[in-house]
């Protein structure tokens, strides 16, 4: 009879023939700590990006922060010259209104009339004047101005008030005296009517 032999189950566990000691082995890394290790840096190199569009948000918000702070300013330099304007325009307003005053003052003094200065030229005035006429005093009336002056004859005054009327635009003018001279001349005195 033969003998049958059992066989020996055989060891076939791994055999260790690291010689290092244990401290200074690689570590025996189980699986779920390599997948959670290659997501961790899958999430790092995805963060990159994100940062580098960070940065530029950033670096656009101080920008825009700029433009806002430039824009107040200009909007405050426009409302202090509103601002200015206005107060200038308030100034304008009433400088307006004191010679809107003075205008009607001096209008109710000359009783609608043209201004005395433009009156006492062109009493003066060369072409209303005739040639051998002068004029020797203006004094002031209710209702216009006595012009006294001296004439080579009483014809010449009375040209000269007729060229009151006429050429000058006085409403009338009229010779109220007339006292002749030794020497063919005379002093006259006109009456004018403004």
């Amino acid at each position: 009879m033969k003998l049958i032999r059992k066989k020996e189950p055989r060891d076939t566990g791994i055999v260790d023939l690291n010689v290092l000691p244990r401290a200074l082995r690689p570590a025996d890394v189980p699986a779920f700590a390599v997948v959670l290790v290659v997501a961790l840096f899958a999430s790092v190199v995805g963060m990159v990006p994100l940062a580098y569009a960070e940065h530029s948000a950033r670096q656009d918000a101080q920008v825009m922060e700029r433009q806002a702070d430039d824009a107040d300013q200009s909007i405050h330099r426009v409302q202090l010259a509103i601002d200015r304007k206005r107060a200038l325009q308030a100034q304008v307003d009433e400088v307006l209104t004191k010679v809107t005053a003075l205008r009607t003052a001096r209008e109710h003094v000359q009783g609608g009339k043209r201004p005395l200065a433009v009156d006492l030229a062109r009493v003066i005035d060369g072409a209303v004047v005739p040639p051998g006429t002068r004029v020797v005093s203006l004094t002031g009336t209710d209702t216009g101005m006595r012009v006294e002056g001296a004439a080579a004859g009483p014809l010449e005054a009375i040209a000269y008030a007729g060229n009151l009327m006429r050429a000058a635009g006085f409403t009338s003018a009229r010779m109220a005296s007339f006292a002749p001279g030794k020497d063919g001349g005379g002093q006259f005195t006109i009456e004018v009517t403004r």
